[in-house]
Protein backbone atom coordinates (compact mmCIF):
# COMPACT_ATOMS: atom_id res chain seq x y z
CA UNK A 1 0.00 0.00 0.00
CA UNK A 2 2.56 2.44 1.11
CA UNK A 3 4.59 1.53 -2.44
CA UNK A 4 1.55 1.89 -4.27
CA UNK A 5 1.49 5.74 -2.76
CA UNK A 6 5.21 6.21 -3.29
CA UNK A 7 4.16 5.66 -7.15
CA UNK A 8 1.30 7.47 -7.49
CA UNK A 9 3.30 10.65 -5.82
CA UNK A 10 6.48 9.71 -7.40
CA UNK A 11 4.02 10.04 -11.00
CA UNK A 12 2.50 13.40 -9.33
CA UNK A 13 5.62 14.81 -9.46
CA UNK A 14 7.22 13.84 -12.58
CA UNK A 15 4.05 15.14 -14.27
CA UNK A 16 4.11 18.39 -12.19
CA UNK A 17 8.10 18.33 -13.26
CA UNK A 18 6.43 18.27 -16.74
CA UNK A 19 4.37 21.19 -16.86
CA UNK A 20 6.57 23.05 -15.25
CA UNK A 21 9.67 22.58 -18.04
CA UNK A 22 6.43 23.22 -20.43
CA UNK A 23 5.04 26.39 -18.93
CA UNK A 24 8.75 27.78 -18.68
CA UNK A 25 9.38 26.47 -22.58
CA UNK A 26 6.27 28.40 -23.29
CA UNK A 27 6.85 31.40 -21.31
CA UNK A 28 10.69 31.27 -23.03
CA UNK A 29 9.13 31.04 -26.21
CA UNK A 30 6.63 33.96 -25.64
CA UNK A 31 9.71 35.63 -24.50
CA UNK A 32 11.35 35.51 -27.21
CA UNK A 33 8.71 36.43 -29.49
CA UNK A 34 7.92 39.65 -27.69
CA UNK A 35 11.54 40.15 -27.92
CA UNK A 36 11.29 39.77 -31.13
CA UNK A 37 8.02 41.59 -31.85
CA UNK A 38 9.92 44.45 -29.94
CA UNK A 39 12.67 44.21 -32.09
CA UNK A 40 10.69 44.53 -35.35
CA UNK A 41 8.57 47.44 -33.77
CA UNK A 42 11.73 49.71 -33.51
CA UNK A 43 12.71 48.79 -36.60
CA UNK A 44 9.85 49.80 -38.11
CA UNK A 45 9.94 53.20 -36.04
CA UNK A 46 13.37 53.63 -37.22
CA UNK A 47 12.05 53.31 -40.75
CA UNK A 48 9.11 55.48 -40.33
CA UNK A 49 11.25 58.29 -38.69
CA UNK A 50 13.41 57.94 -41.60
CA UNK A 51 10.98 58.18 -43.95
CA UNK A 52 9.54 61.50 -42.16
CA UNK A 53 12.85 63.33 -42.54
CA UNK A 54 12.99 62.41 -45.88
CA UNK A 55 9.74 63.66 -46.22
CA UNK A 56 10.08 66.59 -44.22
CA UNK A 57 13.31 67.63 -45.93
CA UNK A 58 12.15 67.07 -49.71
CA UNK A 59 9.09 69.80 -48.18
CA UNK A 60 11.36 71.99 -46.97
CA UNK A 61 13.15 71.84 -50.03
CA UNK A 62 10.42 72.58 -51.89
CA UNK A 63 8.67 74.96 -49.63
CA UNK A 64 12.39 76.98 -49.47
CA UNK A 65 12.47 76.52 -53.46
CA UNK A 66 8.93 77.78 -53.89
CA UNK A 67 9.64 80.65 -51.31
CA UNK A 68 12.85 82.01 -53.35
CA UNK A 69 10.78 81.93 -56.43
CA UNK A 70 8.03 84.19 -54.82
CA UNK A 71 10.74 86.42 -53.81
CA UNK A 72 12.47 86.76 -56.70
CA UNK A 73 9.37 87.59 -58.87
CA UNK A 74 8.38 90.33 -56.02
CA UNK A 75 11.83 91.82 -55.43
CA UNK A 76 11.51 91.98 -59.85
CA UNK A 77 7.87 93.39 -59.96
CA UNK A 78 9.07 95.37 -57.28
CA UNK A 79 12.60 96.61 -59.05
CA UNK A 80 10.46 97.38 -62.25
CA UNK A 81 8.24 99.71 -60.19
CA UNK A 82 10.93 101.40 -58.22
CA UNK A 83 12.43 102.13 -61.86
CA UNK A 84 8.92 103.76 -62.88
CA UNK A 85 8.66 105.81 -60.23
CA UNK A 86 12.08 107.16 -60.64
CA UNK A 87 11.71 107.52 -64.38
CA UNK A 88 8.37 109.50 -63.14
CA UNK A 89 9.88 111.63 -60.48
CA UNK A 90 12.46 113.13 -62.95
CA UNK A 91 9.75 113.71 -65.90
CA UNK A 92 7.46 115.12 -63.38
CA UNK A 93 10.07 117.89 -62.35
CA UNK A 94 8.73 121.00 -63.86
CA UNK A 95 9.37 125.08 -63.64
CA UNK A 96 6.70 125.57 -60.90
CA UNK A 97 8.15 122.83 -58.69
CA UNK A 98 11.45 124.43 -58.88
CA UNK A 99 10.35 127.84 -58.31
CA UNK A 100 7.80 126.75 -55.43
CA UNK A 101 10.99 124.41 -53.59
CA UNK A 102 12.86 127.59 -53.75
CA UNK A 103 10.85 129.87 -52.52
CA UNK A 104 10.12 127.25 -49.78
CA UNK A 105 13.60 127.06 -48.51
CA UNK A 106 14.59 130.60 -48.70
CA UNK A 107 11.29 131.55 -46.89
CA UNK A 108 12.67 128.81 -44.36
CA UNK A 109 16.20 130.10 -44.41
CA UNK A 110 15.37 133.82 -43.90
CA UNK A 111 12.72 132.65 -40.59
CA UNK A 112 14.89 130.58 -39.18
CA UNK A 113 17.55 133.77 -39.36
CA UNK A 114 15.42 135.93 -38.08
CA UNK A 115 14.48 133.63 -34.96
CA UNK A 116 10.99 133.12 -35.81
CA UNK A 117 11.40 129.66 -36.10
CA UNK A 118 13.68 126.84 -35.37
CA UNK A 119 15.25 124.65 -38.15
CA UNK A 120 12.53 121.64 -37.59
CA UNK A 121 9.58 123.83 -37.03
CA UNK A 122 9.30 124.11 -40.96
CA UNK A 123 10.17 121.23 -43.29
CA UNK A 124 9.87 121.19 -46.80
CA UNK A 125 9.06 118.18 -48.80
CA UNK A 126 9.08 118.47 -52.55
CA UNK A 127 7.86 115.71 -55.47
CA UNK A 128 6.29 113.40 -52.87
CA UNK A 129 5.01 110.13 -54.22
CA UNK A 130 2.49 108.31 -52.03
CA UNK A 131 1.48 104.89 -53.08
CA UNK A 132 -2.54 104.40 -53.54
CA UNK A 133 -4.42 101.90 -54.30
CA UNK A 134 -7.25 101.69 -57.18
CA UNK A 135 -10.51 100.68 -56.99
CA UNK A 136 -9.11 97.12 -58.66
CA UNK A 137 -7.00 96.81 -56.32
CA UNK A 138 -3.64 97.88 -58.32
CA UNK A 139 -0.97 100.14 -57.03
CA UNK A 140 -0.69 103.46 -58.18
CA UNK A 141 1.23 106.50 -56.80
CA UNK A 142 -0.18 110.07 -56.15
CA UNK A 143 2.29 112.71 -56.92
CA UNK A 144 2.17 115.73 -53.88
CA UNK A 145 4.28 118.26 -55.42
CA UNK A 146 4.94 119.82 -51.89
CA UNK A 147 4.60 119.11 -48.60
CA UNK A 148 5.61 121.93 -45.39
CA UNK A 149 5.44 121.05 -42.06
CA UNK A 150 5.11 123.58 -40.03
CA UNK A 151 4.15 123.92 -36.25
CA UNK A 152 0.99 125.64 -37.12
CA UNK A 153 0.07 122.73 -39.50
CA UNK A 154 0.81 120.28 -42.78
CA UNK A 155 0.48 122.15 -45.98
CA UNK A 156 -0.31 120.44 -48.93
CA UNK A 157 0.51 122.79 -52.34
CA UNK A 158 -0.83 121.44 -55.47
CA UNK A 159 0.98 123.36 -58.65
CA UNK A 160 -1.25 124.07 -61.96
CA UNK A 161 0.56 125.64 -64.52
CA UNK A 162 -1.20 127.39 -67.89
CA UNK A 163 -0.24 129.54 -70.44
CA UNK A 164 -3.09 131.80 -70.44
CA UNK A 165 -5.81 133.69 -68.04
CA UNK A 166 -7.70 131.36 -66.05
CA UNK A 167 -10.95 131.25 -64.85
CA UNK A 168 -11.51 129.35 -62.25
CA UNK A 169 -14.16 128.11 -60.49
CA UNK A 170 -16.78 129.10 -63.01
CA UNK A 171 -20.21 128.09 -63.25
CA UNK A 172 -23.11 128.87 -65.53
CA UNK A 173 -24.68 131.30 -62.70
CA UNK A 174 -21.59 132.87 -62.57
CA UNK A 175 -20.99 133.21 -66.47
CA UNK A 176 -24.18 134.79 -66.79
CA UNK A 177 -24.16 135.94 -70.30
CA UNK A 178 -20.96 134.60 -70.64
CA UNK A 179 -22.39 131.16 -70.04
CA UNK A 180 -22.35 130.25 -74.00
CA UNK A 181 -18.70 129.61 -73.55
CA UNK A 182 -19.51 126.89 -71.38
CA UNK A 183 -22.20 125.71 -73.49
CA UNK A 184 -19.41 124.13 -75.74
CA UNK A 185 -16.61 123.22 -73.14
CA UNK A 186 -19.06 121.08 -70.89
CA UNK A 187 -22.41 119.15 -70.88
CA UNK A 188 -25.86 120.14 -69.46
CA UNK A 189 -25.47 117.73 -66.73
CA UNK A 190 -22.48 120.28 -65.21
CA UNK A 191 -24.52 123.05 -65.23
CA UNK A 192 -23.66 124.01 -61.73
CA UNK A 193 -20.17 122.34 -61.34
CA UNK A 194 -17.16 124.22 -61.02
CA UNK A 195 -14.91 124.64 -64.07
CA UNK A 196 -11.24 125.55 -64.97
CA UNK A 197 -11.20 128.32 -68.45
CA UNK A 198 -8.22 128.67 -69.86
CA UNK A 199 -7.36 131.47 -72.46
CA UNK A 200 -4.57 130.43 -73.91
CA UNK A 201 -2.63 132.95 -76.36
CA UNK A 202 -1.15 130.39 -79.08
CA UNK A 203 -0.01 132.96 -81.11
CA UNK A 204 2.89 135.37 -81.15
CA UNK A 205 0.89 138.47 -82.82
CA UNK A 206 -1.82 138.13 -79.84
CA UNK A 207 -4.49 138.12 -82.73
CA UNK A 208 -5.45 134.26 -81.75
CA UNK A 209 -6.55 132.74 -78.54
CA UNK A 210 -7.50 128.98 -77.63
CA UNK A 211 -9.77 128.38 -75.07
CA UNK A 212 -10.54 125.12 -73.25
CA UNK A 213 -11.90 123.57 -69.86
CA UNK A 214 -10.19 121.50 -67.60
CA UNK A 215 -11.00 119.48 -64.80
CA UNK A 216 -11.49 121.54 -61.60
CA UNK A 217 -8.00 120.79 -60.23
CA UNK A 218 -9.74 120.82 -56.80
CA UNK A 219 -11.08 117.44 -57.15
CA UNK A 220 -7.86 115.84 -57.78
CA UNK A 221 -6.42 117.90 -55.33
CA UNK A 222 -8.59 117.23 -52.41
CA UNK A 223 -8.45 113.44 -53.56
CA UNK A 224 -4.84 113.14 -52.89
CA UNK A 225 -5.45 114.77 -49.56
CA UNK A 226 -8.34 112.30 -48.56
CA UNK A 227 -5.30 109.65 -49.62
CA UNK A 228 -2.86 111.29 -47.49
CA UNK A 229 -5.01 111.54 -44.64
CA UNK A 230 -6.04 107.84 -44.91
CA UNK A 231 -2.27 107.03 -45.05
CA UNK A 232 -1.51 108.90 -41.63
CA UNK A 233 -4.65 108.11 -40.34
CA UNK A 234 -4.33 108.31 -36.27
CA UNK A 235 -1.22 110.47 -36.83
CA UNK A 236 -2.31 113.69 -37.91
CA UNK A 237 -5.38 115.89 -37.11
CA UNK A 238 -7.83 116.04 -39.96
CA UNK A 239 -7.96 120.08 -39.69
CA UNK A 240 -4.56 120.37 -39.49
CA UNK A 241 -4.06 119.49 -43.23
CA UNK A 242 -4.43 122.48 -45.11
CA UNK A 243 -4.53 122.72 -48.51
CA UNK A 244 -2.97 124.94 -51.21
CA UNK A 245 -3.78 125.37 -55.30
CA UNK A 246 -1.38 127.45 -56.50
CA UNK A 247 -1.26 128.72 -60.14
CA UNK A 248 1.55 130.05 -62.67
CA UNK A 249 -0.43 131.46 -65.77
CA UNK A 250 3.20 133.33 -66.76
CA UNK A 251 1.90 136.62 -66.05
CA UNK A 252 -1.19 135.92 -67.45
CA UNK A 253 -4.27 136.55 -64.82
CA UNK A 254 -6.24 134.43 -62.66
CA UNK A 255 -9.49 135.43 -61.67
CA UNK A 256 -10.84 133.37 -58.99
CA UNK A 257 -15.24 132.65 -59.01
CA UNK A 258 -14.69 129.64 -56.53
CA UNK A 259 -16.99 129.72 -53.35
CA UNK A 260 -15.24 126.95 -51.96
CA UNK A 261 -14.31 127.22 -48.48
CA UNK A 262 -11.02 124.82 -49.11
CA UNK A 263 -8.47 124.94 -50.56
CA UNK A 264 -6.43 128.34 -50.48
CA UNK A 265 -5.63 129.58 -54.23
CA UNK A 266 -2.56 131.72 -55.03
CA UNK A 267 -1.30 132.89 -58.29
CA UNK A 268 1.82 135.27 -56.71
CA UNK A 269 4.98 133.53 -55.18
CA UNK A 270 5.15 137.16 -52.79
CA UNK A 271 1.30 136.18 -51.55
CA UNK A 272 1.97 132.87 -51.40
CA UNK A 273 5.17 133.67 -48.86
CA UNK A 274 2.86 135.91 -46.50
CA UNK A 275 0.32 133.57 -46.31
CA UNK A 276 3.07 131.26 -44.49
CA UNK A 277 4.40 134.37 -42.23
CA UNK A 278 0.56 135.07 -41.58
CA UNK A 279 -0.11 131.56 -40.64
CA UNK A 280 2.61 131.58 -38.12
CA UNK A 281 1.68 134.94 -36.27
CA UNK A 282 -2.33 134.18 -36.67
CA UNK A 283 -2.29 130.40 -35.84
CA UNK A 284 -1.44 128.09 -32.82
CA UNK A 285 0.57 125.50 -32.33
CA UNK A 286 -0.35 122.21 -33.44
CA UNK A 287 3.27 119.96 -33.80
CA UNK A 288 6.20 120.14 -31.50
CA UNK A 289 9.37 119.57 -33.21
CA UNK A 290 9.56 115.73 -32.43
CA UNK A 291 6.12 115.46 -33.69
CA UNK A 292 7.33 117.42 -37.03
CA UNK A 293 10.43 115.13 -37.10
CA UNK A 294 8.43 111.88 -36.73
CA UNK A 295 5.68 113.36 -39.45
CA UNK A 296 8.59 113.70 -41.87
CA UNK A 297 10.06 110.30 -41.15
CA UNK A 298 6.70 108.72 -41.56
CA UNK A 299 6.17 110.86 -45.22
CA UNK A 300 9.45 109.21 -46.61
CA UNK A 301 8.99 106.04 -45.24
CA UNK A 302 5.98 105.69 -47.40
CA UNK A 303 7.94 106.45 -50.40
CA UNK A 304 7.21 103.38 -52.86
CA UNK A 305 10.98 103.83 -53.57
CA UNK A 306 11.92 103.13 -49.40
CA UNK A 307 8.54 101.56 -48.44
CA UNK A 308 8.57 98.85 -50.49
CA UNK A 309 10.90 95.60 -49.58
CA UNK A 310 10.17 92.00 -49.56
CA UNK A 311 8.68 91.19 -46.55
CA UNK A 312 8.22 87.72 -45.04
CA UNK A 313 5.24 88.51 -43.20
CA UNK A 314 3.50 89.03 -46.56
CA UNK A 315 5.20 85.93 -48.01
CA UNK A 316 3.44 83.67 -44.69
CA UNK A 317 0.34 85.28 -45.35
CA UNK A 318 0.53 84.04 -49.28
CA UNK A 319 1.61 80.81 -48.13
CA UNK A 320 -1.80 80.79 -45.86
CA UNK A 321 -3.84 81.90 -48.59
CA UNK A 322 -2.21 78.80 -50.39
Amino acid sequence: MDYMMFLDIKVLLVVIAALGCFVLGLLLVLLNKSKKHREELIEIETEAISDLDKVEQEFKQKDNERDEKIKEEYEAKISDFKTYVHSIEEISKNSVDIQIHTLLTNLKEKLVREGVIKPLEMMVLSNVFLPMKTTEGEMSLNKINHIVLMRTGIYIIDNNEFDGNVLHGLTRGKAKEFSFLLDHLSSTEEDETEKTIIFENNNADQTGMNVYSVKNPVFNMMAGVDAFKQLLKGQVNDSSVIPILYFNHHNNSLINFSEMKTPYVFDDQAVLSKFFVRQLEKRNTVYSERELENLKIMIEKLHPTQSLSFNPTTLESKKLQA
